[in-house]
């Protein structure tokens, strides 16, 4: 390849891949990096378990321009009551200051949310 291409006024780089990468680690790099740059977010919290809830509570995220991934239900767990359930959830944010405004809102309508560290999610 010497002198095949002309590359003296151009900035190049050589990419080396064996073709073998782990697709499943590289997903948990990029979603580290999203975590870490606000561009996502994994919300957990305890809630009251009685119908319309979850759906007021996933209201209060979409209002706040979030996209919501996914939603995890959880009724069997230990460290919560047995009128609450545990609910993890998902979103796509647009800085830490979006994620710091889906948090405020859920904190001011009465939901104890708590944001999970990149680090803690992954390991």
């Amino acid at each position: 390849m010497f002198h095949k291409v002309d590359l003296e006024k151009h900035k190049c780089v050589a990419v080396l891949s064996g073709g073998n990468i782990d697709v499943n680690l590289l997903s948990k790099i990029i979603d580290l990096g999203l975590m870490k740059t606000g561009r996502k977010a994994v919300i957990n919290m305890n809630v009251v378990d009685k119908p319309g809830n979850l759906t007021r509570m996933l209201e209060l995220i979409s209002r706040t321009g979030a996209n919501i991934i996914s939603v995890n239900h959880n009724r069997i767990q230990n460290g919560i009551l047995f009128h609450q359930c545990r609910v993890g959830v998902v979103i796509e944010t647009n800085n830490h200051a979006h994620i710091k405004e889906v948090i405020t809102s859920l904190k001011e309508n009465g939901y104890m949310a708590n944001l999970v560290d990149g680090d803690e999610n992954f390991n």
